[in-house]
């Protein structure tokens, strides 16, 4: 049984190269030609960096880093998700005058020859953003490459004119499968309002009006035209349906970072953000501000059978609030399980001790590997500001609690020994970590240590480290341990 299963019921609680180039596949083409906009030199934002371990269909960016000098240095890769979680900085050294090509596996999978001996793992949520920095001149190219070899650039954004943001194309709803995606990223410390409008053809407004909404801290959006049109949960308003295609205008209270991207259903994906003319979108904000470390891993205790404790340590600022997030789930288990939010405001400089009790619906069992891990901001609201890095994975495994260090307290069924309380044939109930087989009216029941069955009276749970076998209900190897249910 999973830990959220256990769980859940009960809680309560940024000198620019101009480049000329082209990269096709036998029967597409797009144009890198187009320099990246937002950039110093040295720092430079990636906005949208498809992960390689998510991507149904196969997609992966691919980044070119350039030394402009003749001076070796060394760059830095920070990489967000789409919650705006910080993964674990990247750092790589670049000889003078050479170039780098990074790509979403050498990230997230690591890459000896880069220099990258761990990744980063899959985003926890969506794909990734990058920031570049390096404390010598560079210049980034991105772009996104399909599993055919397709390349398309993916380093500009739609550029800030006149206090807004302007789309003058995005396709209409109608006109799928091949669909326009808008992508809004929040790059501040601070929650940001932003408004949609949007006109057809004709220059006539959207029928039902604006649509409205607010980002998190380093959070990023993505909306499709039928999205704009229908309504969405995460925004208020919709456009309502026309004919043609849309022209939009982005409003946003503090500058963010604005991508106009055109899917078609076999996975290509191309930029139109960018359009002629002169503009100033040279606009970089700053980097949230987050932990470049991992906290330390949180220690677990086990309580008894249906309780166990997270126990981290802190050290606060007098003044300053600090939101908790915590997460736990048995080291077999994919997912984690979410369990508690919580804001903590701090008068004087302190190092806390902070725990969490946590009470579960179903009784765990000898052998189970239970995992936990904390993350932490400066917040006064779980829903606000930029998380840092999750901590290191503290965990705990069950241990026994009868003297001869079995599962639990019970009847012991050794080999040899007959299970009469144990129906007889095959028969119904909850297994985890077991087999049941039926062969010539004989039933054999193979257990993992730790593994068990139970019926609506009673549980029969392994307790031997090479697993159990129960046969018409004799037990030929290990010993089985019996317990009302």
């Amino acid at each position: 049984m999973k830990i959220c299963a256990k769980v859940q019921k009960s809680l309560v609680f940024g000198t620019l190269v101009l480049w000329g180039s082209v990269i096709a596949s036998p029967f597409e083409l797009d144009n890198l030609s187009v320099q990246q906009s937002q950039s110093d030199g040295s720092h430079y934002q990636v906005p949208y960096f498809p992960s390689a371990m998510n991507d149904r269909y196969g997609r992966e960016g691919i980044m070119q880093i350039v030394n402009l000098t003749d001076q070796s240095g060394t760059v830095t890769i920070n990489a967000y998700d789409e919650a705006g979680n910080a993964a674990t900085e990247i750092e790589l050294s670049i000889l003078g005058g050479n170039s780098l090509s990074v790509s979403s596996s050498d990230i997230e999978s690591g890459n000896d020859a880069l220099g990258i001996s761990k990744g980063i793992d899959a985003p926890d949520e969506g794909d990734w953003r990058l920031e570049v920095n390096a404390d010598i001149a560079i210049q980034v190219v991105a772009s996104v490459r399909t599993f055919g070899g397709f390349s398309t650039s993916m380093h500009d954004v739609v550029p800030l004119i006149d206090d807004v943001y302007p789309i003058y194309f995005f396709r209409g709803s109608h006109r799928w499968p091949i669909e326009s995606r808008l992508r809004l990223i929040n790059l501040s410390n601070e929650a940001v309002d932003i408004s949609i409008r949007g006109r057809d053809d004709d220059g006539e407004p959207a029928p039902n009006g604006v649509v409205t909404m607010s980002l998190r801290a380093g959070q990023t959006a993505k909306y499709t035209a039928r999205d704009l049109e229908k309504g969405h949960a995460s925004f208020d308003g919709s456009f309502g349906t026309i004919d043609g295609d849309w022209h939009l205008e982005v409003d946003a209270s503090t500058p963010i970072l604005v991508l106009n991207l055109l899917h078609a259903p076999t996975g290509h994906v191309t930029n139109l953000s960018t359009i002629p003319g002169e503009v100033d979108s040279t606009y970089t904000a700053p980097p949230p501000v987050v932990p470049s470390t991992k906290p330390d891993a949180p220690t677990i205790e086990v309580v008894d059978a249906r309780n166990f404790v997270i126990r981290w340590t802190h050290m606060a600022s007098a003044g300053k609030s600090y939101a908790f997030d915590t997460q736990a789930k048995f080291d077999t288990d994919a997912v984690w399980a979410d369990l508690l939010c919580d804001v903590v405001e701090y008068e004087n400089d302190v190092t806390d001790d902070l725990s969490l009790p946590v009470p579960l619906t179903a009784d765990l069992v000898a052998g189970e590997v239970i995992q936990a891990r904390y993350r932490v901001k400066e917040s006064d609201a779980c829903a606000t500001g930029t998380w840092g890095l999750w901590s290191e994975v503290g965990e705990v495994t069950v241990e026994g609690d009868d003297d001869d260090g079995g599962t639990t307290q019970g009847t012991r069924y050794g080999v040899g020994e007959t299970i009469a309380n144990m129906p007889s044939g095959f028969f119904g109930g909850t297994l985890r970590g077991v087999s049941m087989r039926l062969s010539g009216g004989v039933v054999t029941i193979t257990f993992d240590n730790g593994g068990y069955v139970e019926n609506n009276d009673y549980r029969w749970t392994c307790d031997a480290s090479d697993g159990c076998r129960v046969v018409d209900r004799v037990v030929e190897e290990g010993e089985i341990v019996e317990t009302e249910a």
